[in-house]
């Protein structure tokens, strides 16, 4: 249950019977009580169940990104699609043209085609590569970026490496250039930049 903050100089956090003291959040975080209230009033209660254990600049990471979220936007579309769908689903649903691993020489023939296709647009320069890797590495037991992951048991390339030797040689291959898009987040992107920077991508 969310104490209302007019009234009251905490919020309650009954997840773990501990509370948010409001005078400290407005000193040390001003401008965040609202998403905090709103994240109670939506009972999302349990985002909160470790506040006191965790630094100040992870709380700080925690509130920013709390206020990018749109409870209010969120129910509305949970009522929607779960509480009151109004929208059935068609009994006769086709599944999606795939292109499969080609099982006899017709096949074979529409790859080979396909594959002219793809290199045709390598070398127009007409095709990018888009890599999302906006994730820490920490369940992979590393502290940065996943895609420095060493992920090779030999020569212990990374998954950057990896996608940068297989741009490079279809630049050479098809004598093209091959933009590399690569999707970070706030807390990887400056150890991200420096990794491509040390390794000379």
């Amino acid at each position: 249950m969310l104490m209302k903050s007019a009234k009251l100089p905490y919020i309650d956090l009954p997840a773990n019977n501990k509370t948010l003291k409001r005078d400290l959040l407005e000193k040390e975080y001003p401008g965040y009580i609202r998403y905090i209230e709103k994240t109670f009033e939506a009972g999302q209660t349990h985002v909160f169940r470790w506040w006191d254990e965790i630094t100040p600049s992870e709380k700080k990471n925690l509130l920013d990104q709390v206020s990018t979220i749109d409870f209010s936007l969120i129910k509305k579309l949970f009522d929607e699609s779960v509480l009151n769908p109004t929208q059935t689903f068609q009994d006769n649903l086709t599944p999606p043209q795939i292109i499969a691993f080609p099982k006899n020489d017709t096949e074979k023939e529409m790859a080979y085609r396909v594959g002219l296709v793809g290199e045709n647009s390598l070398q127009k320069g007409e095709v990018a590569v888009l890599t999302v890797a906006g994730g820490d590495g920490t369940r992979l037991g590393i502290n940065g970026p996943k895609g420095t992951f060493p992920i090779t048991p030999i020569a212990r390339k990374s998954i950057f490496q990896l996608h940068a030797e297989k741009i490079i040689a279809a630049q050479k291959r098809y004598n093209t250039r091959i933009p590399w898009y690569i999707m970070t987040s706030k807390n990887n992107d400056t150890a991200t930049q420096n990794f491509f920077e040390a390794h000379k991508f």
